[in-house]
């Protein structure tokens, strides 16, 4: 399963329609929304155990704009709070996460690495709440 794609050559197009895999869009995302796109996941994973590898760019978030705020270019990515939307529901379906979070800061970019909000997620993810 993959979740939030908003590019793919035409080999990883082909790989993913061979294969099977149920692959989630942006344009899935939005059009049909973070939570439902996140349930409809959780129901094809199956039955316990779960187990869900989280592939995160927590970089792309502008360290200028913070959590919530959205990033440069957030049309075509996952929005913080969709993100943590989702990890809230892995956590609720007590599913298992590994993360891999590549969070290498860009020379070429002014943006900068936030590894606070790699942390907030893998949180989420672990089944922290606000209350």
């Amino acid at each position: 399963m993959l979740i939030g794609l908003r590019d793919v050559d035409a080999g990883e197009r082909k790989t993913i329609r061979e294969r099977g895999v149920r692959a989630y869009t942006m344009t899935d995302i939005d059009r049909l929304g973070m939570e439902r796109v996140i349930e409809e996941a959780i129901a094809i994973v199956g039955t316990a155990p779960r187990s869900v590898h989280v592939s995160f760019r927590s970089r792309r978030h502008r360290s200028e704009r913070g959590p919530g705020r959205g990033y440069a270019g957030s049309r075509r990515r996952i929005s913080y709070r969709e993100a943590h939307l989702a990890m809230e529901a892995l956590a609720a379906a007590e599913s298992s996460a590994r993360w891999n979070d590549r969070n290498q800061p860009d020379p070429r970019r002014r943006a900068t690495a936030r590894p606070e909000l790699a942390v907030e997620l893998i949180l989420s993810v672990l089944g922290k709440t606000i209350l």
